[in-house]
C-alpha cells in the first residue's frame, strides 16, 4: 500500500507546478459556489508609470538626506525620459496575456529567495485555547483541530465554502486551493525551488519527537475517513510508538531539520536522499503531497514569549548528555504544520508562498467556529447549531477499520498510521547532524517579546474618531524611531485580493504626515493638542495610503514588476538607473515590517524580520485589546515593546484630556513599570 501510494505521489500527476514563472495562465474556471465569482473579478490594474514614479518620490522622500533625494529625483527622470516609457508598454502588452501581472514575478521573489525559510519566510499564528477545558489536552486538541481542518478541504473541494467578501465585494478565492495540499520543494544550486500542491491529496503526516508518521483522513473526493475519537486514538498510537524511540536516534532520525537549511543546500541533500534508497524518495514524495503536518510537541508553554517561540522556530532544550530534547526539529517547515503542545497550545507555521495570511486566516477562523459550534452541540445534542462548515457529522460509536473503501471511487484508503523512516549512510547523517546544529544556531539570536495590551482597542481608538490600524501604526513607527534615534522606512501588508489572483501590495507607513507625527511626539516643546492634531493627520494620511494600495494603486509592485520585465526582456542592456538609485535601494531595505491579522481566532500572530537590521511585528486589533508580536536579532525588542505601551498609555491619557471620553474601560489598574526609553509630556 505504501509503495503504491507513494509510486502515486512520486508523479504527481495531481500537483499543479508553480516553478516555471512565466507561462501565461488560462483564466479562473466561474461555478456555482464558492469560486462562482472567479471570472467576474477585475485584474490588477497595470497603474500609470508617471503616478508610479510620483507616489514613489513622495515614499522615499522622507527617508532621503537632500543629496540622495537630488540623485533619486534624476534618475527617476532618466528613467521616464528614455527606456520608462517603452518597457511600460511591454508590460501592458505582457499583462494582457496573464491574469494578474505581478503573480508570476512575486512567486519567483519568495522561490528564488534561496535563505532559510524559518524564521525569514514562514508566519506563525497562535490560536485561542479551546472553549472546553477538556479538550484543551494533546490529543483531544489535536484530533478536534484536525477533523475540522479536514471539512474545510471538504468544503473546498465541494464548493460549498462561502465566498469572501470585503463589504459587499467578492474577493479572490484562488488560495483556499493552494492553503492545504502544497509543498516548497527546494531546487538545487541558484535554480530557485518550486511549490507544487496536490488537490486530491487524501493523508496527513504527524510528527513527534522528530519521527514522521502518514495515515489517510479524507477520500480523494473530500469525505472523511473518520471521527474525533478515531483521529484521537490514531495520535495517541502516534505519542506512544514516537516516545519508545531512543532520544539520541530520534535526534539521529529529525531529518525535518534539513527543511530550516538553506535552501541550496536543502535541495542537494534532498537529491542524495532520493539517490540513497528508494523508500527515501517515497517517504520524501508523501510528505509533500501530504494535506499538512500535524506537529506533536512535547512541551508546555506557559508564556506568550516562549508560545511564539514555538510558533515560529521552535524550541530548543539540550539535556546533560548533549541530546537535543525541544521542539526545534519536530516541524517540516516545507509546508502548513499544526503544532500542539502537551497542554493543548495551539499553533500554526505555515510556508508563505501559496497563500497569504488573509487566507490562512480565513481557514483558522472557520476551524475554530466549527470547533465552538461542536462544542455546543455536545451541551445540547436537540439544539440545532448550523456549522460553518457543512460537512459529515459522524456518529461517535462509529468505529473506523483500517481499511476503507471510498464510497465513491475504488481507491483503498488506511486509517492506521505507518512510520516514514529514511536510509541514512554515513555522509547523509552528517548532513542531517549539520542542518540540525545549523538550525538551532540560525534561530537563536532572534529574540521574541509579546504585549498584550488590554486597556482599550478598537473601540476606545473609533470613539476617538481615529483609524484603528493607522493608530496602531503610529505607535510602532513612534516606538522604533525611540528605540534607534531614527525613522526607518516601514512595510504593512496590504491586500489586494479585490482583484483576480491578488495578492498584496506594500504599504508604506513612513508619509511626510507620519514623520511630522513621529517628531513632534518625543518634543517638549509641542503641547499635547499639536500632537494630536498631527497625530489625526498622519492617520488620515496613511489610510488614503492603504487605500490606493488596496486600489491597485502601490508603488512596489509596479516597480518590482518592471524591474523583472527588463531583467527578462533585455538582459543583455544596463539596468535603468531608477532601479540602482539611493531611493529604490531604501525602498528595499524595510527595517520595520508589520502585519494586521486580526480575528477572535487568534492569541497572537507573528513573524521574523526582512531585514538584518530590522523587526518583525504581526499585530492583532481587539475591541478591549491590542496584541503584539515583535522580532528581531539586532533592535531590543522588549525596550520597544515596553515604548508601544508607554505610548498607548500616553496618548490616551492626551485624548482623554483634550477630546471626547469616548468608550475607555480601563482593564486592571496595571502597575507602570519604569526605565522605558523615551521622554513623555
Amino acid at each position: 500500500m505504501a509503495a503504491t501510494k507513494a509510486t502515486a505521489a512520486a508523479a504527481a500527476p495531481a500537483a499543479q507546478t508553480r516553478g516555471d514563472a512565466h507561462v501565461a495562465r488560462k483564466p479562473e474556471v466561474a461555478s456555482e459556489g464558492t469560486f462562482r465569482y472567479q471570472e467576474e473579478l477585475p485584474k490588477l490594474p497595470v497603474p500609470a508609470l508617471e503616478a508610479t514614479c510620483e507616489r514613489f518620490l513622495a515614499t522615499v522622500r522622507p527617508l532621503l538626506s537632500s543629496e540622495d533625494m537630488a540623485e533619486t529625483e534624476q534618475a527617476v527622470q532618466a528613467f521616464l525620459d528614455d527606456q520608462g516609457p517603452g518597457i511600460q508598454e511591454e508590460l501592458l502588452a505582457y499583462a494582457e496575456t496573464q491574469d494578474n501581472y505581478v503573480d508570476a514575478f512575486w512567486d519567483d521573489a519568495y522561490l528564488k529567495y534561496l535563505v532559510p525559510v524559518v524564521v525569514n519566510v514562514n508566519p506563525f499564528f497562535v490560536l485561542e485555547d479551546d472553549p472546553s477545558s477538556a479538550r484543551n489536552d494533546q490529543i483531544q486538541r489535536a484530533a478536534h483541530l484536525t477533523l475540522s481542518m479536514l471539512k474545510f478541504v471538504k468544503a473546498v473541494r465541494n464548493e460549498t465554502m462561502a465566498v469572501d467578501m470585503a463589504r459587499k465585494t467578492p474577493l479572490c478565492m484562488s488560495q483556499y486551493r493552494k492553503v492545504l495540499g502544497s509543498a516548497r520543494i527546494p531546487g538545487r544550486g541558484d535554480e530557485g525551488d518550486r511549490i507544487e500542491t496536490f488537490t486530491d491529496s487524501t493523508h496527513i503526516v504527524v510528527m513527534c519527537h522528530g519521527q514522521l508518521y502518514y495515515f489517510d483522513v479524507v477520500t480523494a473526493s473530500g469525505d472523511l475517513l473518520g471521527s474525533v475519537e478515531s483521529l484521537a486514538s490514531t495520535f495517541e498510537r502516534i505519542r506512544a510508538n514516537a516516545a519508545c524511540v531512543d532520544a539520541r536516534k530520534a535526534q539521529a532520525s529529525s531529518v525535518g531539520a534539513l527543511t530550516g537549511e538553506e535552501r541550496a543546500v536543502w535541495g542537494e541533500v534532498r537529491a542524495e536522499l532520493e539517490a540513497q534508497d528508494e523508500n527515501n524518495a517515497s517517504s520524501l514524495a508523501l510528505i509533500d503531497a501530504a494535506l499538512f503536518v500535524v506537529c506533536l510537541d512535547n512541551c508546555s508553554p506557559t508564556t506568550a514569549q516562549e508560545t511564539s517561540a514555538n510558533g515560529l522556530r521552535g524550541l530548543s532544550v539540550v539535556d546533560a548528555a548533549g541530546v537535543q530534547r525541544g521542539t526545534v526539529f519536530n516541524r517540516w517547515y516545507d509546508k502548513l504544520c499544526v503544532i500542539v503542545c502537551e497542554n493543548g497550545s495551539a499553533q500554526i507555521n505555515f510556508e508563505h508562498t501559496p497563500a497569504d495570511g488573509h487566507s490562512v486566516l480565513r481557514m483558522v477562523s472557520d476551524v475554530f467556529s466549527d470547533n465552538i459550534i461542536r462544542y455546543a452541540q455536545t451541551i445540547s445534542g436537540k439544539l440545532a447549531v448550523p456549522s460553518v462548515l457543512k460537512s459529515v457529522r459522524f456518529d461517535a460509536k462509529k468505529s473506523t477499520s483500517a481499511t476503507t473503501q471510498g464510497a465513491q471511487d475504488d481507491t483503498e484508503y488506511t486509517t492506521l498510521p505507518r512510520k516514514l523512516d529514511f536510509v541514512l549512510d554515513d555522509a547523509l547523517s552528517q548532513s542531517v547532524a549539520s542542518a540540525q546544529e545549523r538550525l538551532v544556531r540560525y534561530v537563536e539570536p532572534f529574540k521574541i517579546a509579546c504585549l498584550e495590551y488590554k486597556d482599550y482597542g478598537k473601540r476606545f481608538i473609533v470613539s476617538q474618531k481615529l483609524s484603528p490600524d493607522a493608530f496602531v501604526q503610529m505607535s510602532m513607527m513612534a516606538a522604533l524611531y525611540a528605540v534607534t534615534g531614527e525613522l526607518s522606512n516601514a512595510y504593512e501588508s496590504v491586500m489586494t485580493k479585490a482583484f483576480l489572483l491578488g495578492r498584496t501590495e506594500a504599504g508604506r507607513p513612513v508619509t511626510p504626515e507620519a514623520k511630522r507625527f513621529v517628531e513632534m511626539f518625543y518634543s517638549i516643546e509641542v503641547s499635547p493638542e499639536e500632537k494630536l492634531q498631527a497625530l489625526e493627520q498622519a492617520t488620515k494620511a496613511h489610510s488614503a495610503m492603504t487605500r490606493r494600495c488596496s486600489q491597485g494603486e502601490g508603488v512596489d509592485r509596479h516597480l518590482y514588476a518592471l524591474k523583472c520585465l527588463w531583467a527578462l526582456q533585455h538582459p543583455d542592456e544596463p539596468v535603468p538607473e531608477i532601479f540602482s538609485s539611493a531611493g529604490y535601494a531604501t525602498l528595499g531595505e524595510t527595517i520595520l515590517s508589520t502585519s494586521n491579522c486580526g480575528n477572535p481566532a487568534l492569541k497572537l500572530f507573528g513573524f521574523g524580520p526582512v531585514s538584518e537590521h530590522g523587526v518583525g511585528i504581526g499585530y492583532i486589533i481587539k475591541d478591549q485589546g491590542i496584541s503584539l508580536t515583535l522580532c528581531s536579532k539586532s533592535i531590543p525588542v522588549d525596550d520597544m515593546k515596553d515604548t508601544i505601551e508607554a505610548f498607548l498609555d500616553e496618548t490616551r491619557s492626551y485624548l482623554l484630556k483634550t477630546r471626547r471620553s469616548g468608550s475607555f474601560r480601563p482593564a486592571s489598574n496595571r502597575v507602570r513599570r519604569s526605565g522605558r526609553p523615551g521622554t513623555f509630556v
